[in-house]
């Protein structure tokens, strides 16, 4: 048997054991061939992608497919002028390698970009590249907000809003825009067309505000906010309002009719206030009973405010759901108030949607008994099913008053049912605090969804 020398045996047992990686490399990837391929990344990315104007601090992230055979990292940061440094890897970190960017104020007319390369060695010095590039804008392109940033309008008034760059002037970017919530909820928070102008309802029975949301659709999203303020109307004739009301199936509600009297200019007319109303209120049977124990005695069915001094007043109940009203007096009124309440049950079963309120067969009437020009302003009823999160109350939407029983709850001062507790957990820890109603009150302004689906915080480390 023939026996290779001792000097070419230890060789070849050299090379063997290196390319097994008993010498403490660990074996390459199946699919990275060791010869051509260093270790490859999975994850390349920089946050924020895109800068302001006035700079700041980016992050530069870098994952390796597999960092076990990883000897080195480095990265070089690229200028727009075309110059490069050497940047700071800061480490093995949560399984990437990060670089933090103090990048400078742009002040030319086009957007600045930086560019850093992340090279990584394994043990066998195969290597491999990967880059990652950050805009710092232009004061000239910088999504900075809209413009104008707030406004007070009147009823049927419109408004055009504007993206504009950091020297207020307007910039032509792709932008998707929507409505909030109004504060408080009314029926007709008017509309928002596809150019960004905003049309204020004709009437408006009650001021309330508005935020025209911006959000831009290429690259990075960037999001802008402006608040709208819209007047109550004081028109020239009587209104006769149904107030929009929502609720859970199964829920009591209460529907409230309101009377706004006109306007006056000028010296009190008496002939001109209302001496006589009467009208039909009808609500719909598929999904409401009437909250009324005897219909020949309809006592559930207040007058909460005297809008009419020394009247009589009439109510007849019909089974098809419509509630006939009538008030008169001898004396004129030009008072706005609550006319009439009256109690509604929902189903158990009622499906979930808008209906419809409805005021109809309205005459208005003054001291003479003859008519008065008058107005009816519908309304709707909503049901609705509990919100995922944040609906604290129960009635189907997130709105301010949610985060503020959420905050009594926190300092003890109501007690929140189980689902109460549950809506209101926005993190799902088990407990209502006030990070909760932070996230409430911010989805409830709709400033952001405000319930993300987060899992439990983890516990403090021990001491």
């Amino acid at each position: 048997m023939n026996l290779l020398p001792a000097h070419r045996l230890s060789t070849w047992t050299l090379a063997l054991l290196v390319t097994l990686g008993f010498l403490g490399a660990a074996p390459l990837r199946a699919d990275t061939p060791p010869d051509t391929t260093g270790p490859r990344f999975v994850t390349l990315m920089v946050h924020p992608a895109i800068l302001p104007p006035y700079g700041g601090i980016a992050e530069a992230l870098a994952v390796p497919v597999d960092d076990n055979n990883i000897r080195s990292v480095t990265a070089v940061r690229k200028d727009p002028d075309g110059s490069q440094s050497n940047a700071l890897v800061l480490g093995n970190s949560l399984g990437g390698y990060r670089v933090y960017l103090a990048l400078p104020r742009n002040t030319t007319d086009t957007d600045q970009v930086y560019t850093v390369t992340f090279t990584a060695k394994d043990n066998l010095l195969n290597a491999s590249e990967g880059s990652v590039s950050v805009t710092v804008q232009s004061p000239q392109t910088h999504f900075a907000g809209l413009y104008p940033n707030q406004v007070t309008l009147e009823a049927g008034s419109l408004q055009r809003f504007s993206a504009v760059n950091d020297l207020r002037n307007p910039i032509d970017v792709p932008v998707k825009w929507s409505l909030s919530e109004t504060v408080p909820i009314v029926a007709d928070p008017g509309t928002l067309d596809a150019d960004g102008t905003y049309h204020a309802p004709a009437v408006v029975t009650e001021t309330f505000q508005v935020n025209v949301l911006a959000e831009t659709t290429d690259g990075t999203p960037q999001k802008a906010m402006a608040r709208i303020k819209v007047l109550r109307t004081y028109p020239e004739k009587t209104l006769l309002i149904v107030r929009s009301v929502t609720g859970l199936p199964g829920a009591k509600v209460d529907l409230e009719v309101t009377v706004q009297a006109p306007q006056l200019k000028g010296p009190i007319n008496p002939s001109l206030g209302y001496a006589g109303l009467q009208f039909d209120l009808s609500y719909p049977t598929s999904v409401a009973t009437l909250g009324v124990a005897d219909l020949s005695n309809p006592v559930e069915i207040k007058f909460p405010e005297v809008v009419l001094p020394n009247s009589q007043k009439q109510v007849n109940v019909t089974d098809a759901g419509v509630v006939k009203v009538a008030l008169v007096s001898p004396v004129s009124s030009f008072r706005s108030g609550r006319v009439v309440r009256v109690p509604l049950v929902l189903k158990s079963d009622a499906t979930t949607g808008p209906f419809p309120l409805r005021i109809d067969n309205l005459r208005v009437f003054n001291t003479q008994g003859q008519p008065l020009p008058s107005m009816a302003v519908q309304g709707t009823l909503t049901v609705g099913v509990r919100a995922t999160c944040g609906d604290t109350d129960g009635d189907g939407s997130v709105a301010v008053n949610d985060a503020v029983m959420a905050l009594k709850a926190v300092v003890g001062l109501v007690t929140l049912t189980p689902d109460q507790v549950k809506a209101a957990d926005t993190n799902g820890d088990g407990a209502v605090d006030a990070g909760d109603v932070i996230r409430i009150l911010r989805r409830a302004i709709r400033l952001d969804k405000g319930c993300p689906d987060l899992p439990t915080p983890p516990a403090p480390p021990a001491a």
